[in-house]
């Protein structure tokens, strides 16, 4: 039969047709773009110009399997149990007889005949509740501006995530029965972030792990995994779906989660004996002040960022704490007043994945071991705020918080540095020095501020976060001088009264004090180029 024949003497049925095709393709392509060009074309040509649109549409399916397709339709239309096998092994036989149609009308055939099948002896259950889909397609196509899919036809729904304020989801659980089944999950991506899926499952009932698809907004498979945990970058920002299935013949239960590729380290102490009876207090704390970090920071790049710290003990005298710093800066392309742009390696394979230094340390932290019995060791160092003076009598003793002490020195390392130094009195931008005409990413945002009567970090993200602090102005740097440690890359100003001392990148470690980073270190992050989250 003439196709265009037949769509002119069966408009009502192919009306119903086509918004329930649309219903059915929902995962490969979002509903409300076919329902904007149904409404748009309906309104322009009539529904012949409109169904010949629709019944060529190959380019977005023809990447995917037709036991997936099938199983996509029924899951879609909401089909369950054996009405939900029977009418995929009916779509299924379908496509893979009709191999040489556009897939298009493929679809539009197998679900005009599922339709007629009530009184079928096998199909008949997966008619009827084939049908029973139409009014609900038909309203949800009369919806106007509608941008979100039907509930009922994703299974779990994917809630956002309470603790990270962003479009990511807390765990989602399923249970799928075959392998025929296939869940599906809705979820917003940022293109250049990298993300991390895992799928939890019972290994003892299910030894294969789940298949695990990634769909762009256009349906198309961009990305799969066999797999219980993969990452993945999208090169473009928007809804995508995640879709879950059996890789066996045994029912799998399954939770599935998604969040940020956070940084990843690793940590090789070169002297542990230098450390005595206090190396496992050391290493473990010195782990938590890194994680702690790598908590804040979401990779970019297009593969994983291993950020390798190396730590030493030595004896450093009796004013130095600990120190650190990044071992592998490089030119980057441009300059600013005849001075040459100095790239931080830490920040640069965090958002590019590439490690310039290959195996090579990227930070180096030196400890004073001869200053270890000054120092607290926070037995639950994940938990910051937990150090009341009458629970922790270190307080008392005025003993450094070691976690505090490591997550300001590794601020350093990972950009709070430069090349910029101060001669005093203090004499405005005049006393500013650099003898080796190169800027760092934190020396971009340095100026002097008349009003303040100090130089000042004049980052977007600081400067807002700093106001939303009740302070005024720009965020103060100290600026006292020559004195070593204390110098341009910490902020509270010594000419100012600005109540920065418990801040964890004030220039001084005060004793009995518990640090936590704050947002007014991971703004000053932003403003180098971290991507915080």
């Amino acid at each position: 039969m003439d196709l265009q024949t037949k769509h002119s003497t069966m408009l009502d049925d192919t009306n119903s047709t086509i918004i329930r095709l649309v219903q059915a393709l929902y995962q490969q392509m979002p509903g409300h773009i076919y329902l904007n060009n149904f409404r748009s074309y309906t309104q322009t040509y009539g529904i012949d110009q409109l169904a010949n649109t629709l019944l060529t549409i190959d380019s977005t399916l023809n990447n995917l399997s037709n036991h997936i397709l099938a199983n996509t339709i029924t899951t879609h239309l909401g089909l369950t149990g054996e009405t939900k096998l029977a009418g995929n092994a009916y779509l299924e036989a379908h496509f893979n007889t009709v191999v040489t149609e556009a897939r298009g009308k493929v679809i539009l055939d197998a679900v005009n005949t599922l339709a007629t099948l009530e009184d079928n002896e096998t199909y008949g259950t997966a008619a009827a509740s084939f049908n029973t889909t139409i009014s609900a397609s038909l309203t949800y196509s009369n919806q106007p501006n509608n941008t979100t899919p039907i509930p009922a036809t994703y299974g779990d729904s994917v809630t956002a995530h309470p603790q990270e304020q962003l479009s990511l989801f807390i765990p989602a659980s399923g249970l799928i029965n075959s392998n025929t089944e296939q869940n599906h999950f809705p979820i917003d991506l940022e293109a250049d972030h990298r993300y991390r899926f895992t799928c939890s499952y019972d290994e003892e009932s299910a030894p294969q792990p789940p298949l695990i698809i990634i769909y762009d907004t256009s349906g198309q498979p961009i990305a799969s995994s066999p797999s219980s945990s993969f990452t993945y970058r999208p090169e473009q920002s928007g809804s995508h779906y995640l879709s879950v299935s059996s890789n066996g013949d045994t029912p799998l239960n399954y939770s599935l989660s998604a969040t940020y590729e956070r940084m990843g380290y690793t940590l090789n102490f070169t002297n542990p004996d230098s450390m005595g009876s206090d190396y496992e207090a050391v290493s473990s704390s010195i782990e938590s002040a890194i994680q702690q970090w790598a908590n804040q920071i979401i990779l970019t790049g297009p593969s994983t960022a291993t950020i390798d710290i190396e730590i030493t003990g030595a004896n450093l005298g009796s004013s130095t704490l600990a120190s650190a710093s990044s071992l592998s800066p490089f030119w980057e392309d441009g300059e600013e007043n005849g001075m040459r742009y100095v790239a931080n390696n830490v920040l640069h394979e965090i958002n590019t994945g590439e490690d310039i230094n290959g195996s090579e340390a990227d930070v180096l932290i030196n400890l004073n071991t001869s200053l270890l019995s000054s120092f607290w060791f926070d037995p639950t160092p994940e938990i910051r705020d937990d150090n009341a003076p009458t629970v922790h009598p270190w307080r008392t003793q005025e003993h450094y918080d070691f976690v505090g002490t490591i997550m300001h020195e590794f601020a350093h390392a990972l950009g709070y540095n430069g090349w910029y130094h101060y001669s005093p009195p203090p004499n405005g931008a005049t006393g500013l020095e650099n003898s080796f005409n190169q800027l760092s990413e934190f020396d971009r945002n340095i100026e002097w501020s008349d009003i303040q009567n100090s130089f000042v970090f004049t980052g977007s993200n600081a400067t807002e976060t700093y106001q939303t602090l009740e302070f005024s102005g720009y965020l103060p740097l100290h600026s006292e001088g020559d004195a070593s440690g204390v110098d341009l890359y910490h902020y509270g100003s010594n000419s100012s009264s600005d109540s920065l001392g418990d801040y964890l990148m004030d220039d001084n470690s005060n004793p009995g004090t518990s640090y936590t980073i704050s947002s007014l270190d991971t703004a000053i992050l932003q403003d180098l180029g971290y991507l915080i989250g």
